[in-house]
Formats: structure tokens, C-alpha cells, sequence
């Protein structure tokens, strides 16, 4: 168990965390936000594929030696 200061200073690092800025377009405009827009983004382009609102997935954060892509419920993995 953490003590109050620790659980401070923990607190503080994950919000600074969510607050760096990542080189990532934002879906409307920008070129940089920071990682918890990202995450929020990622997961709002995530929900429109799996009601069927688009036809392709394409994550904006990948691993960058393996390309991934959801096509019509099929994962597709370029290496």
C-alpha cells in the first residue's frame, strides 16, 4: 500500500503521462495530441467498425515492424 505522498506523486506521473503529446493526426485536424485523445480516438474509429458504420479498421498506432488491418472481420497482418 502506497502512502499519501507516493499516491500523490503516482497520480501526478500517470496524468503527465496522458498528457504527453504523441505525432499522430487527429481525426479532424492537427498533427500531434496527446495519448489519452489518441486512445479515446482509437476506440471511437474501433466502435464505428464493429457496428458495421465502416467497412475497414486501419489502427493509427501499430507495431511498426508488422502493419495491422481489419477487413470485413478479417485480420490481416503484413510483416
Amino acid at each position: 500500500m502506497l502512502g499519501k505522498d507516493k499516491t500523490k506523486e503516482l497520480t501526478a506521473k500517470v496524468y503527465e503521462l496522458w498528457e504527453r503529446k504523441v505525432v499522430v493526426p487527429r481525426i479532424r485536424h492537427g498533427k500531434k495530441q496527446t495519448v489519452e485523445t489518441l486512445i479515446n480516438e482509437e476506440a471511437l474509429l474501433l466502435a464505428k467498425y464493429l457496428r458495421n458504420e465502416t467497412q475497414l479498421w486501419i489502427p493509427r498506432v501499430v507495431n511498426s515492424k508488422k502493419m495491422l488491418t481489419i477487413n470485413k472481420g478479417i485480420v490481416l497482418i503484413d510483416k
